[in-house]
């Protein structure tokens, strides 16, 4: 009768997991193993493949095991950072499917005020406006409206877009867009509007050929000079804006000789107003007008080793007279 007993409840404890369920029936099970070793010894060898230890092995198997704090924040901020992610790019699809020719200008504004935010706050959501096939539209607003307010607003978007991203750049130049672009450096533009051009053009004349190529055949040269007409005292940064432009033409290398960017140059009046930034460059006590000045120094090297037609306009009685003084500094 207690063999009956001690095997059922051997198999019972085998199905059960619970230790407050176990307790009970061990304690029968101990009762009945110490008055009789035979039959402990035999329900032993009938279950020997299971010797752990029963009371360690299920107290063990009951603990919990509770995840890293760390583990469940980072987590948990992985998961708030997809969820913006997500938010903000579906925001500005559907904020770049709004710019359209056509609109009232006091509709795009604030469409363009919020795409600016979310850009200078994050730069990484311009891939966003790119796969939404936002720069097409940008040029065409720029082509079409003529507000000064909105001007402004699409141009510092498109230079957030393009901001060191040469593949940018070139898509951009291959879309007509430099002639759109450049055309707002010209004076009847406000200074700020100018200035936002000045850094398109600065940017695609220093980061890849291709652009700078694009660039000059879309007769960048005249906007280069138009640039540097500037009064230097009042539009200091454009006009290095533009001393940069012509030192990026003559660094360009391209089978075109260096003589005719000199010719391009010299036509359109380059050379007096450059020869008065270089005064003013050498009286600045900036700590870049050393560089400026070397480079205005160096493209005055290259006018003078220029043909007939160039040198005759470099030996002019103005321009000897501001650069003798500076060849005696």
């Amino acid at each position: 009768m207690r063999r009956i007993i001690l095997d059922s409840l051997m198999d019972w404890v085998d199905q059960v997991k619970n230790l407050e369920t176990v307790k009970m029936p061990l304690r029968v099970i101990v009762y009945f193993s110490t008055h009789d070793s035979r039959m402990s010894t035999g329900w032993a060898k009938r279950h020997q493949m299971k010797k752990t230890p029963l009371l360690k092995s299920t107290k063990d198997s009951m603990r919990w095991v509770y995840p890293s704090t760390n583990v469940l924040t980072t987590d948990l901020e992985a998961n708030i950072a997809r969820d913006k992610h997500a938010r903000v790019s579906s925001q500005i699809s559907q904020l770049v499917e709004s710019l359209r020719p056509g609109r009232e200008v006091s509709t795009l504004i604030p469409i363009c005020d919020q795409i600016y935010d979310i850009l200078d706050e994050n730069t990484e959501y311009k891939n966003q406006v790119i796969t939404s096939h936002g720069l097409f539209p940008i040029l065409e607003l720029l082509d079409t409206y003529e507000e000064a307010r909105l001007n402004l607003r699409l141009l510092r978007i498109l230079n957030i877009i393009i901001m060191d991203d040469i593949e940018v750049q070139e898509s951009l130049c291959l879309m007509g867009g430099i002639p759109i672009v450049t055309k707002f450096a010209f004076k009847p533009f406000a200074s700020n509007i100018r200035h936002e051009a000045a850094a398109f053009f600065q940017q695609i004349c220093q980061t890849s050929t291709l652009t700078m190529q694009i660039f000059v055949s879309c007769r960048g040269l005249n906007v280069i000079a138009q640039i540097v007409d500037e009064d230097y005292r009042t539009e200091k940064d454009l006009v290095l804006v533009g001393v940069g432009a012509i030192w990026n033409v003559f660094q360009l290398q391209s089978s075109t000789p260096k003589n005719e960017f000199c010719r391009i140059f010299a036509k359109s009046g380059i050379l007096e107003p450059l020869s008065k930034i270089l005064q003013f460059v050498l009286d600045d006590a900036d700590g870049g007008s050393e560089v400026n000045a070397a480079r205005i120094v160096d493209t005055f090297l290259l006018f003078s080793q220029a043909d007939g037609y160039v040198k005759e306009l470099l030996a002019s009685r103005n321009i000897l007279k501001r650069m003798i003084p500076c060849w005696m500094c």
